[in-house]
């Protein structure tokens, strides 16, 4: 089960607004309402929200405070002084680009802020787990008030424990059922139960293969939220 909450595998990994199609992140949020918009489900259908339990420190970028970078301080006559203040406008620029709403092609539209998520994670200077910013599914005036954000953690920060072993497995029912003389009915009622148990050998054996520090997260399966969409 928590290999399908974590990032996905390269071979399923499709583009998003910072990654290219085949590199895998990790796409959160900081409040499930946010989570829940930012896939934007269809009304009406069911949503499973997964909480996630950092396992060491993440070096996060908030994006959305480049908006208020103040100007550059300096001689518009030294040369030094034309770099700085791109690279002021750049900043604030792709700051407002995380949170503008894609039309068209995505593929296409979110090339610069892959592009730039790309060169973050690597940065030798920056030494970055990850980026957060505001949400663009929400409005402009709402997002100035709330402090809930999107969370990016990079492929090198997003690993979740124990997402690559298949020792843990759970049997999932999500509806009751019952019938009557009008016919059958159901309602949600979600069930969550682990049905094998990983053996004290094997586990003992996994864990010295990826040492506990290499992950970046852990799944609360005691913290699952199962709600409907609504409009």
């Amino acid at each position: 089960m928590k290999r399908h909450f974590g990032p996905p595998p390269h071979s399923l990994a499709t583009s998003g607004r910072m990654n290219a199609r085949g590199i895998p992140v990790f796409y959160g949020a900081t409040t499930p309402d946010i989570a829940i918009a930012e896939i934007r489900p269809a009304v009406g259908t069911y949503v499973v929200v997964a909480k996630f339990i950092p396992l060491k420190p993440l070096r996060i970028l908030e994006m959305s405070a480049l908006d208020t970078l103040g100007q550059v301080s300096g001689s518009l006559f030294d040369s030094a002084m034309e770099e700085k203040l791109s690279t002021a406008s750049f900043l604030r620029k792709l700051s407002r680009k995380l949170t503008l709403p894609v039309a068209g092609n995505a593929d296409n539209e979110y090339l610069i802020t892959q592009a730039a998520a790309e060169y973050l994670s690597v940065a030798v200077a920056c030494e970055l787990d990850g980026l957060s910013f505001k949400s663009t599914q929400q409005a402009a005036e709402k997002n100035e008030k709330s402090s809930s954000l999107n969370i990016v953690l990079f492929s090198k920060s997003s690993s979740v424990q124990d997402a690559d072993l298949n020792g843990n497995r759970y049997a999932v029912k999500l509806f009751e059922y019952d019938y009557d003389e009008n016919g059958s009915h159901s309602w949600p009622e979600p069930v969550i139960n682990k049905i094998q148990h990983i053996s004290k050998e094997l586990s003992v054996k996994r864990k010295s293969e990826k040492q506990l520090n290499e992950y970046a997260l852990q799944l609360d399966a005691g913290e699952l939220i199962f709600t409907e969409s609504k409009a």
